[in-house]
């Protein structure tokens, strides 16, 4: 259990338990992000950064450049967008997307200057590497740590 390596027995359950869950949270419910982000707490501990709770400063610390979380988003990223075609104008869709979440078709291809056909297109190719998803018409970047990173640091 990765929450005792986080939080060494001096520390209350209830701190133990919020600590476990924020990580898990902040993670998204994803193993490998939880993973890191519990393994960056244990970090902070070992360096005396911290009473080993803040799971908000293990994300800060992880996603910062050179973070091993930003090191795997952005391997992930560059990954599926080389499965997928228009890898151009698809890292502007992703852009667009982690400026302004749950857009409609016609408000993505607006701000891409392309038709709304083109735009679907890139669209689903998005999909069908895993980085958008679609629910009720409305796009979105489907990993909402990789949405933080997209806008941290993909900027044109």
């Amino acid at each position: 259990d990765w929450s005792s390596d986080v939080c060494s027995s001096d520390l209350e359950t209830s701190d133990r338990e919020y600590a476990a869950r924020a990580v898990a949270a902040l993670g998204d419910g994803r193993p490998a992000y939880i993973r890191l982000l519990a393994d960056e707490l244990i970090a902070m501990r070992a360096a005396g950064g911290g009473d080993g709770m803040d799971a908000v400063g293990a994300l800060a610390a992880a996603i910062a450049p050179g973070g091993r979380l930003s090191s795997l988003l952005g391997y992930t990223y560059e990954l599926r967008l080389h499965r997928a075609r228009g890898y151009g104008a698809l890292k502007a869709i992703l852009e667009i997307l982690s400026e302004e979440d749950g857009l409609k078709l016609t408000d993505v291809a607006l701000r891409l200057r392309r038709t709304p056909g083109s735009t679907k297109d890139y669209l689903s190719w998005l999909e069908d590497v895993d980085l958008v998803v679609s629910r009720r018409k409305r796009y979105s970047i489907a990993d909402p740590l990789m949405a933080v990173w997209v806008r941290l640091y993909c900027r044109a």
